[in-house]
């Protein structure tokens, strides 16, 4: 089955949506931010390639979920927080 469409499916169920926090706005920062929650981590490679996301624009996304503390980044590996 496709990666988006399992995690589509992954959003829209009730127990999944309750983990998503508030912060966490724009449909793409939801995708990025659900793609980890599943994965445990990812880089940005990973993300985009899985996603089929652009890296010019899934950067900014990576980086405004940091900074906001809901992502971390370890070297090129990013991952929620503990």
């Amino acid at each position: 089955m496709n990666e988006i469409l399992v995690l589509y499916i992954a959003m829209n169920t009730p127990e999944r949506f309750q983990q998503l926090p508030k912060a966490v706005k724009s449909p793409r920062a939801k995708l990025v931010y659900y793609h980890i929650l599943n994965k445990g981590k990812a880089t940005l490679d990973q993300i985009c390639e899985t996603l089929n996301l652009k890296k010019i624009t899934t950067y900014p996304v990576l980086s405004s979920l940091v900074e906001k503390g809901l992502l971390n980044k370890s070297g090129e590996m990013y991952s929620l927080p503990n």
